[in-house]
């Protein structure tokens, strides 16, 4: 065999008592190794002859699945490396990244506040996906786990084969080709049982990804919320997607949204769809956020992208893009300016996640309002209910950006 191992001695070159090699009788790398992503790189080599343990060669302790090292713990990292032969085995103390740099849920590696109506930075965004059918974006999702992304059911067309989806990964770009970016096939893709394409209760799929991602700078989870947690109306959230936006403005873009409470965004949806009281368009899994005077050409997000909202320097899911109100003017469909956007809220199906998503976990979290107070009356276009509102029509449909 060309492989050998050496062991017991920090000099490559010398000579001395201590030093013992061994042939190699087998390599086993990891089956699930990718050279692109260096997912799964490890490999086992097996020794032609069982080493004798002495004081300059010992094995090494091996932990517990269960346990993760802490971020900002001091480690030791070895090796020869690319050395003169008589260099010796050189050692250096590694202090572990800070959690903000952490692969955990709803960390991002960037800092700095975004301003609305821009391109989103490298790295803003890790759990933002594009949801992709046969080649060409169609909707936003949101990694949570190494094998799963969330989306809108809306999204998926159950005649369509599974082999036509894939979800792109680690771009803020569609087009453009970069080492940050992958691809992943979907082996399943899982809308939820009660959802309806009528009323949009249940809006809400899950993706599962046909190898486990590996995470990266640009690509991690975003959190998800414990089923107890509320979003307080008058808080400033982030809604991300691409959207159909100008061809050299094909980059990610962002928006801050201010929530808006369901009792006021109900009433506002009643009298747009001429629903009696108690006939509630907002559904109890479902929230709404926007500008309370209207959008005024700024960007919206895909359908099935992240509404996500920060507490203490990690983000979480609050809510995925689901509906909006259009108008047909002159037998075109346009977005409804003043009319709230609706969500739905993925911790209201946290019992369905769990039960097919493996591992998954659910964090509580006490939002800290962080804007004026909540806003309890809604414009649109400066009319008030007494106002003759054009014809609208109530669909799902991928937003559109249109800055």
């Amino acid at each position: 065999s060309a492989y050998r191992v050496q062991l017991g001695k920090k000099r490559i070159a010398s000579e001395t008592p201590t030093k013992s090699f061994s042939s190699v009788k087998r390599i086993i790398p990891h089956p699930n190794y990718n050279s692109n992503s260096f997912l799964a790189d490890i490999a086992l080599v097996e020794l032609e002859k069982p080493v004798e343990f002495t004081a300059s060669i010992r094995p090494v302790c091996l932990l517990d699945a269960s346990v993760r090292v802490p971020a900002g713990d001091t480690c030791w990292v070895t090796g020869w490396g690319n050395t003169l032969p008589q260099d010796p085995l050189n050692q250096h103390s590694l202090h572990r990244l800070q959690q903000r740099r952490s692969t955990g849920c709803g960390k991002r590696m960037v800092s700095g506040r975004i301003f609305n109506g821009q391109a989103a930075k490298d790295r803003a965004w890790p759990w933002q996906v594009s949801v992709q059918q046969n080649g060409f974006h169609i909707c936003g999702g949101s990694l949570i786990s190494e094998s799963w992304v969330v989306s809108a059911a809306h999204c998926f067309d159950p005649s369509v084969a599974i082999s036509a989806y894939r979800v792109q990964l680690g771009e803020k770009r569609i087009v453009s080709e970069t080492p940050t970016k992958s691809f992943s096939s979907v082996t399943r893709i899982i809308p939820h049982p009660n959802y309806n394409s009528s009323t949009f209760l249940a809006d809400i799929a899950l993706v599962e990804l046909e190898n486990p991602i590996a995470f990266t700078a640009f690509i991690s989870p975003v959190c998800l919320l414990n089923a107890s947690v509320c979003v307080p109306a008058g808080d400033t959230c982030w809604v991300t997607g691409w959207g159909k936006i100008r061809p050299e403005a094909e980059i990610l873009q962002e928006l801050e949204v201010l929530t808006i409470d369901s009792t006021v965004c109900n009433g506002c949806y009643r009298e747009a769809l001429r629903k009696p009281e108690g006939d509630n368009p907002i559904k109890d899994d479902m929230m709404c956020s926007g500008s309370m005077e209207g959008y005024k050409g700024t960007a919206w997000g895909d359908s099935g992208g992240p509404l996500v909202c920060e507490e203490d320097g990690t983000w979480y899911l609050a809510g995925i893009v689901s509906w909006l109100l259009v108008r047909e003017v002159n037998g075109v469909l346009t977005i409804s300016p003043g009319y709230p956007a609706v969500y739905n809220r993925p911790n209201a199906h946290n019992d369905w996640i769990q039960k097919n998503v493996p591992g998954v976990t659910f964090r509580v979290v006490n939002f800290t309002l962080n804007s004026a107070s909540p806003p309890t009356t809604i414009t649109w276009n400066g009319a008030g209910p007494s106002a003759t509102i054009p014809r609208v029509l109530l669909l799902a449909v991928l937003l559109r950006l249109t800055l």
